[in-house]
């Protein structure tokens, strides 16, 4: 709540929320939703449970490039270099 994010907003008792509300809290959700699976895949890969005897620097690499293989998507439309 203090850092400066979204939260979803949290329903009163004996009142429902408005329409917008419930979309606004169903698109952090979404969010929501992908960042705490991405986590959960990097809590499961033992090499950020245990120490590591690789040095950081290249713990750091195999972590992103994994994570780039991950989710990696290709272009909705191809890209060309104009000339």
């Amino acid at each position: 709540m203090g850092l400066g994010c979204d939260t979803p907003f949290k329903r009163r008792p004996g009142k429902s929320l408005l329409e917008w509300q419930r979309r606004f809290n169903k698109g952090i959700n979404q969010i929501r939703y992908v960042v705490e699976r991405s986590i959960a895949h990097l809590k499961v890969w033992r090499i950020l449970s245990t120490p590591s005897r690789l040095p950081r620097i290249t713990t750091i690499r195999a972590i992103n490039v994994i994570r780039k293989i991950m989710f990696y998507q290709p272009p909705a439309e191809p890209y060309f270099l104009s000339s």
